[in-house]
């Protein structure tokens, strides 16, 4: 199985690397698979603002468009 090897944080629509990183191992195995950002309490920070500063055009969406919206997000996670 390949994985991508390459994750990031999505913070404010922007994908970023963090301010550290850690291997993720396969625990049958203890081969690496991956490596994903170690967020610091700065890049926490960051992501509550963002979440903060989206949250009224969210809120004002209409219902019906946040449903199209979260099954569409659905649909690509199990694609």
């Amino acid at each position: 199985m390949e994985y991508d090897r390459d994750y990031r944080m999505l913070i404010g629509g922007k994908l970023e690397g963090g301010s550290a990183r850690f291997d993720v191992l396969n625990p049958a195995t203890e081969t690496v698979i991956g490596s994903v950002p170690d967020a610091a309490p700065e890049d926490l920070d960051r992501a509550i603002e963002a979440a903060r500063a989206a949250f009224p055009g969210w809120a004002a969406t209409p219902i019906a468009e946040r449903k199209v919206a979260l099954n569409a997000m659905a649909q690509a996670v199990l694609a």
